[in-house]
């Protein structure tokens, strides 16, 4: 069977390594109650997405008006389940709630 040479948009494998980096960070924050390594596992993330990158995509297709628009819908929704989440913090660091 030959292997079929799928292409990617740009930029999908570092945002899986992303995806996948910030499930590793999580844990490490929560053992070594070090928030800062929720950023670690991002970097790594992007470490190793960029390197997937770099070997599986070498010829990317630039993205479609769909699936530009989806990007930014995805964007908006992750920017505001950050915010309600930063807002139960810190209510519940500060002890409003």
């Amino acid at each position: 069977m030959k292997k079929q040479n799928k292409r990617y948009p740009k930029g999908y494998f570092v945002s899986l390594g992303i995806a996948l980096g910030l499930p590793l960070g999580i844990p490490l924050w929560l053992t070594l109650k070090n928030p800062g390594m929720m950023g670690a596992g991002i970097a790594i993330g992007v470490a190793i997405g960029t390197a997937m990158e770099s070997q599986y995509n070498k010829n990317p297709r630039s993205l479609t008006v769909q699936e530009k628009r989806n990007r930014k819908i995805a964007t908006f929704g992750g920017l505001i389940i950050l915010l309600l989440g930063l807002v139960g913090f810190l209510s519940i660091f500060f002890g409003i709630i």
